[in-house]
């Protein structure tokens, strides 16, 4: 299988390799290339929110409501859902739209996407019940990746305890 072959098979059609539509469900493992190609699509993923960041001199709103914006044009290109969509679910209830919307092979790296963009989105919130909620979801998806990745992440781990940390500061303040 050449690579034209293989990135259509990977992502559902010929679209944009930065796109995750995968309509297509393999009953085998990954292959090697369709490994890395989520690697790389996972990379590229964190490069796009990791560059979401507050401007000097920019005010709380405008800040917020800017960054917003980019939070929602990644989940756009990458979930082709708006970040909305997820927050309206429960947190039970988004691994069961990961598996709906694509291949349930391909629902752990969603699933770290996910919760990689609802923890950066949960620290620009000015509302805690939107913060609350976020973290939440991000520790949920985080604890089910924890529980089904091969591969232990120092990263994720800190993440968690970052995450167990704010919210245990909200409950205080309530």
């Amino acid at each position: 299988m050449n690579n034209e072959e293989v990135l259509p098979a990977l992502i559902g059609s010929n679209q944009s390799a930065g796109l995750l539509s995968f309509a297509h469900p393999h009953p085998s493992p990954p292959t090697m290339i369709e490994q890395d190609y989520l690697l790389k699509i996972m990379q590229e993923f964190i490069d796009a929110i990791g560059k979401i960041m507050r401007r000097p001199n920019e005010d709380d709103q405008t800040a917020e409501a800017r960054m917003q914006a980019h939070f929602d044009a990644v989940s756009q290109q990458f979930f082709r859902q708006p970040t909305s969509h997820f927050l309206r679910l429960e947190k039970e209830d988004i691994l069961d739209d990961l598996v709906a919307q694509s291949d349930p092979r391909r629902t752990e790296g969603r699933a770290q996407m996910l919760a990689e963009l609802f923890y950066r989105n949960a620290l620009i919130k000015s509302s805690h019940l939107e913060r609350l909620d976020l973290l939440e979801k991000s520790l949920y998806l985080f604890a089910y990746i924890g529980r089904t990745s091969r591969t232990y992440s120092w990263d994720r781990e800190r993440k968690m305890a970052d995450i167990r940390r704010r919210l245990d500061e909200f409950k205080t303040e309530e």
